[in-house]
């Protein structure tokens, strides 16, 4: 049987993080402001919070001659899943397909055994886009692909995603402000017995649907408001350190607020570990769980 989660994981550490006019009109989490290095720091300090709790974390340096602000989302564009296969896929933004680098993967094969690349990427010639797993969020062990339809992600190429990796697809759609959701990630996560989702957020005639498939899936259902949303309180990951499950994350909201949902979250599913990343999150639109592309791959011995 699958795994739902990993110890085991990629980040890129940015060398021109900053705003994206591409992404920002179909992304409301992004908020333009001004770049300085502080990106980077808080960077390190979720990667030294990660390997803390024993989390393997492979670290890759963005090339700074491509001047790529989103560099530091790695999950966007790849995926790797057991039986050493990863997914390449195609990207909205002209700027983030330059994220997808040849030096990364080589990096990666020099320490897992990666057999077999699916390759998305050439429907961007398309115009049709499907960005890993910020558009699909899945469900490992039961083989459900969940997934909100925006400009970023393409029904169609849920259903071929699906069918290449043999998932099932649950494809719907959501709103914030009357705008569609971006991506699938920043309104649910799926754990190994555990969801976190806005409910709010889907459309009220796919609600029911999405979720009688997560309880039907055996999972507690954790509900977060919007606000507890827009604090990327679903924008986060389960992943297995030192023979426990963690949460990486960490939430945008007032400790006051906060407390009450992530005193629900830590019961159901462990501790959350993450560090503040204000400039990443503000500038990017994407909290600790868009930093992290998570590794099912056998290591090299």
């Amino acid at each position: 049987m699958s795994l739902q989660s990993t110890g085991q994981v990629l980040m890129v550490r940015p060398a021109n993080f900053g705003w994206n006019s591409e992404t920002s009109d179909s992304n409301s989490f992004q908020k333009q402001g001004s770049i300085d290095g502080d990106a980077v720091a808080e960077f390190d300090s979720v990667v030294t919070a990660l390997r803390a709790a024993s989390v393997a974390v492979m670290v890759a340096e963005d090339d700074a001659s491509l001047r790529l602000p989103d560099a530091v989302f790695p999950n966007n564009w790849l995926s790797t899943h057991d039986g050493g296969v990863a997914v390449l896929y195609p990207m909205a933004s002209p700027k983030r397909r330059l994220e997808r680098r040849r030096e990364i993967l080589d990096m990666l094969i020099s320490s897992y055994h990666i057999d077999h690349v699916v390759d998305m990427s050439y429907h961007e010639d398309e115009g049709r886009f499907l960005e890993g797993t910020g558009s699909l969020v899945l469900d490992r062990i039961n083989r459900f692909a969940y997934a909100c339809r925006s400009p970023r992600t393409c029904d169609a190429l849920v259903n071929e995603w699906c069918a290449r990796m043999d998932y099932r697809p649950l494809v719907f759609d959501a709103f914030c402000d009357s705008v569609p959701v971006y991506h699938t990630n920043v309104l649910l996560s799926v754990g190994t017995d555990w969801a976190a989702v806005c409910s709010a957020w889907i459309a009220s005639s796919d609600r029911d649907r999405v979720l009688t498939a997560l309880h039907d899936s055996g999972k507690t259902v954790l509900e977060a408001t919007e606000a507890e949303a827009m604090g990327f309180g679903c924008n986060i990951l389960e992943l297995q350190a030192g023979g426990r499950t963690i949460i990486a994350g960490h939430l945008d909201l007032p400790s006051s607020d906060g407390r009450p949902y992530l005193e629900k979250l830590e019961s159901v599913a462990g501790p959350l570990v993450g560090n503040p990343t204000p400039t990443i999150w503000s500038q990017g639109g994407g909290g600790i769980r868009c930093m992290i592309c998570e590794l099912f791959l056998e290591e090299r011995h």
